[in-house]
């Protein structure tokens, strides 16, 4: 299936989902090779797929966690956009 991301101008856009994952009052966070800092575990949305759906799919590619949308709550909609020369880096307005 299609990621939901799209170019205009010097603009890229992508529609993610990420989880915040603690146990013990510690949380898990991701480091991409490519990448200097560290993430929440997450992805793109995919095109005809909910975001609670992407997140369950994405938990399970990047750390075979099994999740159900019951486990899942919305926390923050976070919009972000990112110049399209300048990858992994965030344009503030």
């Amino acid at each position: 299936m299609k990621d939901i991301t799209f170019k205009y101008e010097n603009i890229k856009f992508d529609y993610r989902v990420a989880a915040i994952i603690e146990n013990n009052n510690r949380f898990l966070l991701q480091k991409m090779k490519q990448d200097d800092a560290y993430t929440l575990v997450g992805g793109r949305v995919t095109l005809l797929t909910t975001s609670k759906e992407s997140l369950i799919r994405e938990l399970k590619e990047e750390i075979n966690l099994n999740v159900t949308q019951k486990d899942l709550k919305l926390l923050e909609i976070a919009e972000n956009f990112f110049e399209a020369a300048v990858p992994f880096r965030q344009k503030y307005s």
